[in-house]
């Protein structure tokens, strides 16, 4: 899953190219969003002299969140609407997808390293953890 995306932008942008760039985004984004509720759950359930914004795991969820919402920016202003994409919106999906798996990588080692894992289960998404800068 981790693999860059880039890389798919150097051939031809055929239909299953297309739909393979399309694909590995929303997996992405659903594992970005898992790795960020655990991030978040871990954060809340520290002891309160552990939450500072230079801790380890604050700064991963904080860079998740600016992410997302540049994620969100960028697709909304993309042709998703119309259901049309160009080639330069599957290049910012390739480049999302790419900084999404960066992102939740590095939540997954902190996390891990702060002796906190859990197998990734999309089935159990939860849409209440949010964490406030």
């Amino acid at each position: 899953m981790f693999t860059k995306q880039a890389s798919l932008l150097s051939v031809p942008l055929t239909t299953d190219v297309c739909e393979q760039i399309l694909s590995n985004w929303i997996e992405a984004v659903s594992t970005f969003y898992w790795s960020y509720q655990q991030l978040v759950q871990r954060i809340q359930t520290q002891p309160a002299d552990h939450l500072s914004p230079d801790n380890a795991l604050t700064e991963v969820a904080l860079a998740m969140q600016d992410q997302l919402t540049i994620l969100l920016t960028d697709v909304s202003q993309s042709d998703v609407q119309s259901g049309t994409f160009s080639g330069d919106d599957y290049q910012t999906l390739a480049q999302h997808t790419d900084e999404l798996n960066r992102l939740t990588q590095q939540a997954q080692n902190r996390l891990s390293s702060a002796g906190h894992t859990r197998p990734y289960n999309p089935s159990g998404l939860d849409s209440t953890p949010r964490l406030h800068a």
